[in-house]
């Protein structure tokens, strides 16, 4: 996932992924069938692993509380996993089909938490409400996150603890939670 997060990768070969594991090209084909099936390993494991990490969060997350803190627990969590979010996030968008299909799917069960992260934050929604809140939170998160895995000039303008501020923030403004 490295080497996807460094360079684009349409440019990855199986060679470099071997190189960089410290085997032959041959090792990695009896485990991998292409560099797009070990593309795919990556960003399902990663998907996997942010939708169980936004599940936990919602879960602990108490009645009235704070949408915002959601956001940025799990921009903080992206940024420990920073590698394989970018490729998530960044170099792997629209490379690979079957990398869009599992995004896709992630990003139905995203949804989902935070529409029920929007229920706990805000009391009463309709499925419909809390559906559309998860698609904004949803919406804020990627494009935060992509802000924060490149340092944008966004993210450069505001400062690291700025932009936290500001995506917290907007993250209750989306919920209806703060002042418009």
């Amino acid at each position: 996932m490295e080497l996807f997060a460094a360079q684009p990768p349409d440019t990855v070969t199986v060679a470099d992924i071997a190189d960089r594991a410290g085997m032959t090209s041959a090792a990695v084909y009896y485990h991998f069938a292409s560099k797009d099936a070990i593309l795919y390993d990556g960003a399902k494991e990663f998907g996997d692993a942010l939708v169980g990490h936004v599940g936990e969060v919602v879960a602990e997350l108490s009645q009235g509380g704070n949408l915002g803190e959601v956001v940025i627990d799990v921009l903080q969590w992206i940024d420990r996993h920073a590698a394989p979010g970018s490729v998530y996030f960044i170099s792997s968008v629209g490379t690979n089909s079957d990398v869009e299909v599992l995004r896709r799917q992630h990003r139905t069960e995203l949804i989902d938490h935070l529409g029920k992260a929007a229920r706990k934050a805000r009391g009463k929604l309709t499925p419909a409400e809390a559906a559309v809140i998860g698609v904004g939170l949803l919406s804020l998160l990627e494009t935060s996150a992509a802000s924060w895995l490149t340092k944008d000039a966004t993210y450069q303008k505001l400062g690291h603890k700025q932009f936290l501020a500001e995506v917290s923030k907007l993250s209750e403004k989306v919920a209806g939670n703060g002042a418009a």
